[in-house]
């Protein structure tokens, strides 16, 4: 699993968000986004592609601050933060 791969971090349970499609227009290659909760650290393994990718935790505000001012701008990243609120809003995480 990704996570695991590039972050060291285990997770016991998934919630899927959606599925979206990559590039629309262009491919049928879809995405599949998950909440990953019940996490446990450990040491990641990232291929040698990966490897110095650096990352770090931001509370929410921080991280629509830096949507806001285009620190983030990668489309898979506000994709997942949209479903993951719309999740939220109509309550589909409560019983995961």
């Amino acid at each position: 699993m990704e996570l695991a791969q590039e972050t060291g971090l285990r997770t016991a349970r998934l919630a899927p968000l959606g599925t979206l499609t990559a590039a629309h227009g262009m491919s049928t290659q879809q995405c599949y986004y998950f909440l990953a909760t019940e996490l446990t650290p450990g040491a990641p393994d990232p291929e040698p592609e990966e490897i110095g990718i650096r990352t770090a935790w931001f509370s929410r505000d921080e991280f629509e601050e830096m949507t806001h001012d285009g620190r983030i701008t990668d489309d898979s990243t506000l994709a997942a933060y949209a479903l993951l609120l719309l999740a939220e809003r109509r309550g589909d995480l409560l019983d995961r």
